[in-house]
């Protein structure tokens, strides 16, 4: 990868798509082109949530005459299927990425393997979890932390799926020690944002508000899903410590977050209006949910 390229996958290494979309654009103006930059632009635009065009960018990278680009490629198709929900569809395209000789890098590959491991674990194998914690350890023996963090961050999510918040809890700590030298918000929020769910789940508010305002604080400002989701577990928090008045305040701020975003915000106005019920204010509830 040259200069650009090269940047923009450390940006999407760091958890930050919308840098990585810019530098790649400001490629394209320099005349840069090629399909690794294709597929680069593929991951970031996966990463910024607009999985449909992702997919389109991605089937164009996988028609490349090189091995490790048509591998790479196959493999985040297999990626975005499995972020849609389609666990049969992505294993498919997992299987025959590791398939391509001299595509992945090895690396990669195990990434890839963990990838297979977490679909295997969707389709009911016991022994997936496993291999996905094998990936990781490798991984982090190999001198690459921030991989193997990913991988702990969605072995805390199964954790969470089967009702085991002490468990992931575990893994997002480990996943935490290994992210933490970066001090990048791109990886470090979504593991205090888990963190902040255990915490709830674990009926520990104060440690969950402590998480989710750190969160907030170095959460990107050009992301208001996100911060609307973390202003959802301030909501939360405070109602788990009973402290009703401050989830309602809470879950007003993730409404007018996600509004601002484009977004409808019909999640932070239930949440707002259960909560005007629970505080008996029945005029005002109806109010807001017609409003």
């Amino acid at each position: 990868m040259d200069g650009p390229i090269r940047d923009a996958d450390e940006r999407l290494r760091k958890g930050d798509p919308t840098g990585a979309l810019g530098l790649i654009r400001s490629a394209r103006e320099q005349g840069a082109s090629g399909p690794w930059l294709d597929l680069l632009e593929a991951r970031a635009t996966f990463g910024s949530g607009r999985h449909r065009d992702a997919l389109r960018l991605v089937s164009t990278a996988t028609a490349s005459p090189l091995p490790e680009v048509r591998a790479s490629a196959t493999l985040w198709w297999g990626r975005i299927l499995a972020a849609d929900g389609d666990a049969a569809g992505a294993r498919v395209h997992v299987v025959d990425a590791l398939k391509v000789e001299g595509g992945l890098s090895a690396d990669e590959a195990l990434r890839a393997e963990a990838d297979l491991a977490e679909l295997d674990a969707r389709l009911g194998d016991s022994d997936a979890e496993r291999r996905m914690f094998d990936a990781a350890r490798e991984l982090d023996e190999g001198g690459d932390p921030v991989s193997a963090a990913q991988i702990l961050l969605r072995l805390a999510d199964r954790c969470l799926a089967r009702s085991a918040p002490a468990d992931a809890d575990r893994m997002l700590s480990a996943a935490e020690d290994r992210v933490a030298p970066t001090d990048e918000p791109g990886l470090l929020v979504p593991v205090w944002e888990r963190r902040a769910e255990v915490a709830i789940a674990l009926r520990e508010p104060a440690r969950a508000l402590l998480l989710a305002r750190r969160a907030i604080a170095r959460s990107p400002g050009d992301d208001p899903a996100v911060r609307s989701r973390l202003w959802g577990l301030v909501g939360r928090a405070h109602a788990v410590n009973g402290d009703l008045e401050g989830a309602l305040m809470a879950h007003r701020r993730s409404a007018e977050v996600a509004l601002q975003g484009g977004g409808r915000g019909a999640g932070p106005r239930l949440d707002e209006v259960a909560t005007l019920l629970a505080l008996g204010r029945r005029t005002e509830a109806s109010e807001r949910l017609t409003s």
